[in-house]
């Protein structure tokens, strides 16, 4: 079941929307309150995708296991400090319901502080059909 969102329609002309855009199906919805609008309520839906324990979304941090030089590594981030702060954003996606549990597949990978083996790791995550996002620095040339 996809995602739907409720959207206002405030002119007589929004009943003539198109049914499609964007790959998003319109569908006006008699049995949703109109909140005092005029017109009903139109619903959005989101395309269906399958996000659960056997189709996760893969997440991956490549960040350095050591800190390295402050040139090279002006905040001093690594997995082992980065760790606790996924985990517990993880935790709260989870009590909030916005994925089924255990539906994130979160991949810390050593970018080495290597513009040559940092972008390397995310390449791989992908060839292996494990990469939907990456969150962090390949290197300090990334770092504005």
């Amino acid at each position: 079941m996809g995602n739907e969102f409720h959207v206002f329609s405030l002119s007589d002309g929004a009943e003539d929307t198109a049914s499609h855009y964007g790959g998003m199906q319109f569908t006006t919805s008699d049995a949703a309150p109109n909140h005092g609008h005029s017109q009903p309520i139109r619903k959005i839906r989101s395309p269906d995708y399958d996000v659960s324990p056997a189709h996760p979304i893969h997440i991956l941090f490549p960040l350095p296991t050591e800190s390295g030089r402050k040139e090279v590594n002006p905040f001093g981030i690594t997995i082992d400090l980065a760790r606790p702060v996924v985990d517990e954003a993880v935790d709260e996606v989870y009590r909030r319901q916005l994925v089924s549990p255990n539906s994130l597949a979160i991949h810390f990978e050593d970018s080495r502080l290597s513009d040559a083996h940092g972008p390397n790791v995310a390449i791989n995550q992908l060839v292996d059909n494990r990469l939907d996002c990456i969150i962090g620095v390949f290197n300090n040339l990334t770092i504005p």
